[in-house]
């Protein structure tokens, strides 16, 4: 069976700075799970950088990984489009 691999990386703090509640992921974590049967999470930090009107910005994130089989990747193309939709 051939997979297909979606990463999604989650920010570790609001915009203001402050922590986002552990809570949420592991919400997040058991909505996929549920969803997709199996995620994977990469609790080391990853660093993401972009420069915005000259202005260097920053965000701390830690990576989901969901496996999903590639005859089968419809659930996950649906759940990416409702939060994301493409024009």
């Amino acid at each position: 069976m051939k997979l297909k691999r979606y990463e999604i990386l989650l920010p570790l703090l609001y915009n203001d700075g402050s922590k986002i509640e552990k809570n949420k992921f592991l919400i997040t974590n058991e909505e996929l799970v549920s969803r997709f049967g199996a995620t994977t999470t990469d609790s080391t930090k990853i660093v993401g950088r972009w420069i915005y009107e000259n202005q260097l910005y920053e965000d701390k994130l830690i990576r989901l990984t969901i496996d999903v089989p590639e005859s089968d990747d419809s659930d996950i193309q649906v759940l990416f489009s409702a939060h994301y939709p493409v024009s």
